[in-house]
Formats: C-alpha cells, sequence, structure tokens
C-alpha cells in the first residue's frame, strides 16, 4: 500500500477549442458512485458537497453495460473491450464444453505464469479466439465498480461466470495486471506487477512477479504473491476508450529489461489510445495546462494551489479539506475560473505514466510541484523526494 503525502490536484471543467489530435481526446468514463459520505463515512446529500457522487464526471454507463455474446466472451458496451466469461483463469474453451488443457487453470498463480496461461489460451483458441492477453492496469480497472461494496458480486451478477462453475466466477480479490511497476525512478527494476482488488476496487498495488522464495527470500511480508488472471482480448472504443498506460518496455521476473516480442506484456501490446505528442499545452501564463488526451484542465501548481483568500495554500490537507478548499478555489475564481472540482479516480488516474515514477507523470509534464513522489521504501529515490513518500 502507498504511503503518500497528501496533496491535491483540481480538474476543471473546461475545454480549450483546437486542440484535439488524431489520437485523443478519450472521452473519460464515469465512475458510477452516485452516493456521497462524510469523513466518518457516513451517508450525507450530496448538494454543494463537491464529492464524485455530487459531480459524476465523465461518461455515463449503459445501463445494461454487458453483453454476453453466447460464446464464452462478455462485451464491455462502456470500452468495447471483450473479456473471457470464465473469468478466472479459464479451464474452458467454449462456454464450459471444451477443456483447454492449460496448467494452473482455475487457480491463482505467479505473474509470470499468468503471461504463459494466456499464451496457453491461445494456442488452445479460447472461447475460439487467439488473441487474449493479460490485461493491462487501465483496462483491469475498467471493470471496478466504486458505487457497489464489491465488484466481484457485481460483475458476476452482470453475466460473468458459466451456470454451475462457481470457480469460474469473478472471484473474491486480486488479479494481476499486465504492467510492471516501473516506478524506481533510478534503477528503472520492475521486479513488481501492478495488480487490481475487484473486491474493494483498490489499485494499484505492486506485487513480487514470480515466486516470492527465488527472488528475496528474506521479505517475508511480500510472500504470497498469486493472483488470479482474467483474460481480455479486442480493442477498446467508444464511448468510453480507454488509453495507453505509458509503458513500452518489457522486465523479467528479477525486473530487468527484456525483449518485448512474445511476452505477452503491456509493454508489447499498447493496448489503448495513444497519447497526443505533446501531451500537455499551457496558457500564456503557464499557470494551468489541458491535457490534449482527456481535454481535462490542471492548474500547474499542484499542491493546494489557490488565492492567499485560501487558508490551505501549499499544506497538506484531509479529504474533507481538499474538498472545502476547492469551494474556496471557485469562491475566488481561481485563475478566471469557477468550475473546479476535486478529480474522481478517473480524472486522477488519467495522469499517470506506469513506464516511471517519483512523480509518475508523462515526460515533458508541466506540473512544477513534484512532492508526490512515491517509491519502495529502502530503494534509492530521487533526492525532491520526501523521506515519508515511499510505499510499505
Amino acid at each position: 500500500m502507498f504511503k503518500l503525502s497528501v496533496q491535491i490536484i483540481i480538474a476543471g471543467m473546461l475545454t480549450l477549442p483546437g486542440l484535439a489530435a488524431a489520437a485523443g481526446p478519450v472521452k473519460l468514463p464515469a465512475t458510477s458512485q452516485a452516493a456521497c459520505f462524510d469523513a466518518n463515512g457516513d451517508l450525507r446529500p450530496c448538494g454543494g458537497t463537491g464529492e464524485d457522487g455530487e459531480k459524476q464526471a465523465g461518461v455515463a454507463w449503459p445501463a445494461d453495460r454487458f453483453q454476453n455474446n453466447n460464446n464464452g466472451t462478455v462485451t464491455d458496451k462502456l470500452t468495447g473491450l471483450i473479456w473471457s466469461q470464465h473469468a478466472n483463469a479459464p479451464s474452458q474453451a467454449l462456454g464450459g464444453l471444451l477443456p483447454n488443457g492449460c496448467q494452473n487453470a482455475e487457480t491463482s498463480m505467479t505473474w509470470l505464469q499468468a503471461l504463459d496461461f494466456i499464451a496457453c489460451l491461445n494456442a488452445s483458441n479460447h472461447a475460439g479466439f487467439n488473441d487474449w492477453r493479460l490485461p493491462n492496469l487501465n483496462e483491469l480497472e475498467s471493470m471496478v465498480n466504486p458505487g457497489v461494496a464489491d465488484t466481484s458480486e457485481y460483475l458476476n451478477a452482470s453475466g460473468f461466470g458459466l451456470t454451475g462453475l462457481p470457480a469460474s466466477q469473478v472471484q473474491p480479490g486480486r488479479y494481476w495486471s499486465a504492467t510492471s511497476d516501473a516506478s524506481g525512478v533510478a534503477s528503472q527494476s520492475a521486479i513488481f506487477a501492478w495488480d487490481v482488488d475487484l473486491v474493494t476496487g483498490d489499485f494499484p498495488a505492486g506485487a513480487l512477479k514470480n515466486d516470492p522464495d527465488s527472488v528475496l527470500e528474506n521479505l517475508d511480508v511480500l510472500k504470497g504473491s498469486m493472483r488470479a488472471v482474467w483474460p481480455v482480448r479486442g480493442q477498446t472504443s467508444t464511448p468510453a476508450q480507454l488509453w495507453r498506460t505509458g509503458q513500452t518496455l518489457c522486465y523479467d521476473e528479477v525486473g530487468d529489461i527484456r525483449p518485448c516480442a512474445g511476452t505477452g506484456e503491456d509493454g508489447e501490446k499498447q493496448a489503448g489510445a495513444a497519447w497526443p505528442a505533446p501531451r500537455f499545452k499551457t496558457n500564456f501564463a503557464a499557470t494551468y495546462a489541458i491535457d490534449r488526451l482527456t481535454h481535462l484542465i490542471w492548474p500547474t501548481a499542484t499542491q493546494t494551489p489557490g488565492p492567499a483568500a485560501c487558508a490551505d495554500t501549499g499544506y497538506a490537507l484531509t479529504w474533507q479539506e481538499a474538498l472545502d478548499q476547492v469551494a474556496c478555489l471557485n469562491a475566488n475564481n481561481y485563475l478566471g475560473h469557477s468550475d473546479w472540482r476535486l478529480p474522481n479516480r478517473k480524472e486522477l488516474h488519467s495522469l499517470t505514466d506506469f513506464s516511471t515514477g517519483a512523480p509518475a507523470l508523462p515526460a515533458g509534464h508541466p506540473f512544477d510541484d513534484l512532492s508526490g513522489c512515491a517509491v519502495p521504501c529502502g530503494w534509492e529515490a530521487a533526492s525532491r523526494c520526501a523521506p515519508d513518500s515511499c510505499w510499505r
């Protein structure tokens, strides 16, 4: 889990004309969260809170988001991706009728085993297709429903899993993504890969790629790096096209760079919409920037920005203080606008470049506050990172 200095980046609902590139912009999906909660976690009326449940920014989900294709696959009508209906390391090739013979089927496995398992599914024409892949982090996270208590229950009620085969359902736990954790800035070592919890929706968390005993024998806290596997195929499309993670390199089980061809890693597949180049365009004063991928507007000062009238300027805030700070920015027409909001998880996530870390922002970004560093504790970090900004 990450241990981070609290800071806020404010997203606006503004657009600037003439900045769309051929590769974008993508339209971010809404999170589906419609309720609002106070600092104690209790429900409260949404009006005036500034919470995600009030703003509900992004593309609304289709009423029937998932379409059963009656061939062992399910199409996500929000993102266009096609998922295996058997959502846990499939042991069947076509609607539960044909065994595929792939090792470790319907079990959790290491990351390297997961990549090999997907290759086996392709060799076996799982559900009649041979272009399956391990989903990248953006693809896997897109299946999370932050508006429910248990995403796995929601997905299983939406058509995943084969009748009478509980092991084929979305499992209540963590799933591997194909995206390596390349956040070690100094070494660019990637001994970890990212995963997503399909109960709580927590992401990303890094787990060792291979058998922990063969890599880091003395780090007991990191043992047990076995995760579930859920294949995906197809290209993302409207209404809420997903975007690339930024990862272009591939890494072996000890974190060293390796050739991408045939690995099945995120760096080989590079699935999703390409980023515009350059990614950001600033206004004349360089006080805010438009992300040409999403057309969201972000202040270039990232840590609790705002006028002196807003008392918390420049300080770390609690979540409620952050919401109050945004209200203050709007009341004071910050940078000439009064429609700022605290970003929802999709919006904040859209800025992440998973090819790097400390900060995990795209190269050439215009943001001037780099205090949001996050690296593994005990690993060498850039000098600008605060000592308490590592994750444990």
